[in-house]
């Protein structure tokens, strides 16, 4: 059979053609960089878990006269990065005391439960994997006391939030105490009204309002007792150990042999509002009595940043970051709260930037706030890689910043990173020109046979070019992956 030129380079093309066509998925393939990511769901119906840190293993190792040296454990137990860890040690005081039943009328015997001391280690703030565990050691010396002492050991983040705790042991001492301070005796007062209010009600009371402390102070001896008597003041709480540069209160008295007293403290508060520990302690020449701590508000527009966290600790660009927030409005806002403050507007404002080049990894973003729902979780689009990300909060009521927080992560595991641009480029390269080549014999081998009078194997030859160029690019994919 005869053919004509244009008849065997038109089936030529149009194999050709094919074959391009079939191998387009490969190049496809090479330039897709990212694939599209699914949007974190924001759904407020289920069970929220703020965080999964827990203390494990809390135990006295040994007590060497009064030094107690106690390890304990502290375990992240979930996916998530946390950079905010802190721990505390806190010393209870168990003290029995007879209580009245109010159902049976008959008296009973049961254990109180006093602050004596706590302890807390700001300058060793905890970073963890997700599922990772630290173990953690630290001593105590014991103060001349009597009676029987609980070691609890507390893991929380920068504002007191508690994660998790753990009673260590007790231990007993035989020293008799000169003076007793029952905190159960204690109570606060607002101004000159008589109305009283207990340690840990948090009563709210304005910047320019009087707060007093009253205890109870008995001296068990037939001597004089000189008692000091000091104070510090810690925001939100005193667990932190992170306490407000304001004056604290200093004084020393004298309670007679046997005398059994009520004093009346001036309690010295900031004027920002938010809520406040003021934690007293009470000793004398040789021993230490059960601290007070009075937890009180200075009622105004706040929030508190109570939890602040990313789900990852390293972001490529395309990525989408789940920032999810654990905050609260001002203080004074809770059930039957003394004053209460009325708040608006309030809004969100968040960054992410990258601590290894101190750029911004997407662009700042502000977000109104639900009052309803103070678990929130935002979505950001990440604009470049975003190695050791930090996140950077603020909370906003008509621009006026209320509370601000940052977090930042360490990279510890990054993406196998892609062939650098010139390598890649160079393969690519090499693929089309090996691909040239092979459709420029191609046509020479029809043409060939066309001067030859005989119809070439366009099926078979079509087949065995594109089968081979197929290999070749599954070849090339299936490298990439193994990389």
């Amino acid at each position: 059979m005869k053919h004509n030129l244009s008849s065997v380079f038109s089936k030529t093309i149009f194999s050709g053609g094919i074959a391009l066509f079939l191998l387009l998925p490969l190049f496809s393939t090479q330039a897709q960089e990212e694939p599209n990511l699914p949007t974190p769901s924001e759904s407020q119906e289920e069970a929220i878990m703020i965080a999964n840190i827990n203390v494990y293993e809390a135990q006295i190792e040994k007590q060497e006269g009064n030094q107690v040296t106690i390890s304990f454990i502290i375990s992240n137990d979930e996916d998530n990065y946390y950079s905010d860890i802190y721990y505390g040690l806190e010393v209870l005081k168990l003290t029995p005391i007879t209580i009245t039943n109010p159902e049976t009328n008959q008296e009973e015997e049961t254990t109180q439960q006093e602050l004596l001391d706590f302890v807390s280690y700001p300058q060793d703030a905890l970073a963890l994997k997700p599922h990772q565990k630290i173990k953690k050691q630290i001593s105590y010396t014991l103060p001349k006391t009597s009676g029987t002492l609980q070691f609890w050991i507390k893991a929380f983040n920068e504002t007191g939030l508690l994660y998790g705790l753990g009673m260590a042991g007790e231990v007993t001492l035989d020293d008799p105490t000169p003076v007793q301070l029952n905190s159960e005796s204690c109570y606060l007062t607002v101004g000159q009204k008589e109305d009283q209010y207990s340690l840990w009600e948090g009563v709210s009371l304005k910047p320019e309002e009087e707060l007093n402390l009253f205890c109870t102070l008995e001296n068990t001896t037939n001597q004089d007792q000189i008692i000091s008597i000091s104070s510090k003041t810690y925001q939100r709480t005193y667990v932190t150990g992170q306490e407000i540069n304001i004056p604290g209160y200093q004084e020393t008295i004298i309670l007679a042999s046997q005398q059994k007293k009520e004093i009346k403290i001036p309690v010295p508060k900031p004027n920002q509002p938010q809520a406040y520990d003021t934690v007293f302690t009470f000793q004398t020449s040789d021993f230490i009595l059960p601290k007070v701590a009075a937890h009180y508000v200075v009622s105004g527009s706040s929030a508190t940043f109570q939890l602040l966290k990313i789900d990852k600790d390293y972001y490529q660009k395309g990525d989408t970051a789940k920032v999810s927030v654990f905050w609260t409005p001002a203080a004074d806002i809770f059930p039957q709260s003394r004053i209460q403050t009325n708040q608006e507007n309030l809004k969100i404002k968040l960054q992410i930037i990258s601590q290894t080049t101190n750029q911004a990894c997407a662009p700042e973003q502000t977000f109104n706030l639900d009052q309803s729902k103070t678990f929130q979780d935002f979505n950001i689009s990440i604009t470049q890689n975003c190695p050791n990300p930090k996140v950077l909060g603020q909370i906003l009521e008509n621009d006026q910043v209320l509370a601000q927080k940052e977090v930042a992560l360490t990279s510890t595991s990054q993406p196998q990173p892609q062939p650098t641009t010139a390598k890649t480029q160079a393969k690519t390269l090499s693929f089309f020109l090996l691909a040239a080549v092979l459709i420029a014999l191609f046509i020479f081998l029809v043409f060939l046979f066309w001067k030859k009078k005989t119809t070439p194997p366009l099926a078979f030859s079509f087949s065995s070019f594109s089968f081979w160029l197929g290999s070749c690019g599954e070849g090339k994919r299936e490298g990439r992956v193994l990389q």
